[in-house]
Formats: C-alpha cells, structure tokens, sequence
C-alpha cells in the first residue's frame, strides 16, 4: 500500500480551512513578532504529544498541529516517540510503567506534566515520580532539537510536512524513515536516561575481525545496534536461550552441542548449516520493512525461532516430496 492511500497529508487536513499548504512554508509556521524563531509551543491548553511534534517540525499554530498529531504518520512518529518514553521510564527505574501509561502521560497538558501538583494529581504519580517524568520528558525534547537537523530528522519533517518528494514514498519507506529517527535519538541519549550504574558497552570488532567473534556475540552485537543500546545480563541471557532453542529446528545435537554451536567463531560457525540458517533469520528478523522494530529481546528471538521452524518446515515438506517422486 502507498502513503498515498494510507497517509493523510498535513496539507489535506488543514487547506480546506485555512486555505494554505503547509508544504510552502506558510506564515503559521514559525514565531510570532517578539518571541524567538522556531520556539514550541508549549502552553497550558496544548498536550505532551503535540509539544513533541512542535519541537520537531518547527510549528506553532495550534489547529496544525492537532491535525498533525491526528495524521497517520504523526500518530506513528509519536507512538515511537512514547515507547521511548516508557523504556527511559523503566531504565530509571519505574518497572511497573508501561507504554499505555506513556500514552497517558502524552495526553496531558504541558502545564500538568511541569507542576508538581498538578501531576500528583493524576493516575501516574505511583508509577513514575514526577521529577523522574520532567527529567526523561526535557531529555527527549533535547534529543528530538539536536537530531532534527541531522539528514534522517530533516527526511522525517519532510515526510510529516507533506513535502511533495515525500508523497511518492511508499508506507514501509516512511516506516523506515522513523525507526531511523527514533534510533538516532535513543544513540543521542545514550546513558543520560539511566539513574542506576552505567551499563558496560559491547566492544564492536572493526571490519575483518568481526570474524573472531562467536556466533552469539555477534547476534547480540547486530541487535545492540539495531536498538541502539548495550543489552542487560538477563537480556544476554534471555537471547542465548532463544538462539538455542531456534537451533533445536534445524540440529539433532542436544542442549550442550547447541550451545557450543553458539560459542564458534561467527566465521567459522558460518560453515556449517544450522548457524548458517540462524544467522540468516536474525539478519531478516532485524530488517524493518514492515515498519515495526524488534525492541524487544524476547520479540526478537522468537522471530528467529519463528523463521527457523518455517525453513524446518519446508525442508520436511520438501524432503516428502522428493520421497514421493522417487517411488517407482
């Protein structure tokens, strides 16, 4: 399907109104006589999500961005934008918030999330403290400033605008568009987020050495990369016993020659069939086509899983066949 189907233009939404295309860079866009240009607008009737949409396109007038906010492509860019929020959240500490309750946090005002009072007032105060949401909120405003300008950020204004080079793009290119955006922002905060100790970075093996990496390692490295943060012991944990158990689909070994298939060097494991296989599925797991991001470690193995018992599939499938036509 093409965004010209499912994305409703900027454009579309406001011109039978206002009488203008936002594509053009209309008056609207921009700060009035007096205050300095580009500043958000950030008042007490305007909520979380359209502060955060303000900051990043550089727009002030309230009836576009409610609209903007409305549109197909704004709703996803701030569904990315709130599961950011929710994984800072639990980073800091609050295990029990949740991305619902980002979506909650995203409908009040500026005003609610920036006094203490008024946000003790609402159904978050138990889950994530007020100075902890302040402080995780002004730091996604800090990443979204710094990273607008950046190629994939001006691609992503582009693409929320209606810029008429962005209207040929098909929907799994602006999905792509914005995973990158929401990606470079993630690597922007880096460990700003984390209140508990810093985590240890993976190193990353430079060009021909990535060979003497294990196969795990390497798996682990690829999906570090792709949600651009170092992964917790227990995620560590949680992807072995995947990658195991995606292995069970395509080896006869048992539990302790599967784990040491992970443990060959990537390059060396590659010559072998069933890692073969699984390094194929992660490489396809980790691709972003359709739009959605494996943020999650456990989503991700079964992915992989998943990928590994269809080629496990097929190969029984295929193997029947050829018995079947080989019968005299």
């Amino acid at each position: 399907m093409t965004s010209s189907v499912l994305a409703l233009q900027l454009a579309q939404l406001i011109e039978p109104i206002r009488g203008i295309r936002l594509g053009t860079r209309a008056a609207s866009v921009g700060a009035p006589s007096g205050r300095p240009p580009f500043e958000r607008l950030d008042s007490a009737q305007m909520n979380v999500s359209g502060i955060i949409l303000s900051r990043l396109v550089h727009m002030r007038d309230p009836e576009h961005i409610v609209a903007l906010v409305a549109s197909p492509y704004g709703a996803s860019m701030l569904a990315r934008v709130m599961k950011l929020f929710a994984d800072a959240a639990v980073t800091a500490g609050a295990t029990t918030f949740t991305p619902s309750n980002a979506t909650s946090l995203f409908r009040m005002t500026g005003s609610t999330l920036s006094r203490a009072t008024s946000y003790q007032g609402t159904v978050l105060r138990d889950r994530l403290s007020h100075n902890a949401a302040k402080h995780i909120y002004s730091d996604i405003l800090d990443a979204i400033t710094a990273m607008r300008e950046s190629p994939v950020g001006t691609q992503v204004c582009a693409v929320l605008l209606g810029d008429p080079q962005t209207v040929t793009m098909t929907d799994n290119r602006v999905g792509h568009i914005l995973a990158e955006f929401d990606a470079a922002c993630r690597a922007h905060l880096g460990l700003r987020l984390v209140q508990g100790p810093p985590r240890v970075e993976q190193p990353v093996a430079p060009g021909p050495s990535a060979a003497l990496e294990s196969l795990i390692v390497a798996i682990e490295r690829r999906l570090g990369e792709r949600i651009a943060r170092a992964l917790s012991s227990a995620e560590r944990q949680v992807l072995e016993s995947g990658m195991v158990v995606a292995l069970s689909h395509l080896s006869t070994g048992d539990l302790a020659s599967r784990h040491s298939m992970l443990g060959l060097r990537w390059g060396a494991a590659l010559a072998h069939p069933p890692e073969a296989q699984l390094w194929a599925s992660v490489l396809e797991a980790l691709r972003d086509d359709d739009g959605s991001a494996p943020y999650s470690v456990t989503s991700f193995t079964e992915r992989v899983t998943s990928a590994m018992a269809l080629v496990a599939s097929l190969r029984f499938v295929g193997g029947v066949v050829n018995a079947e036509f080989a019968c005299p």
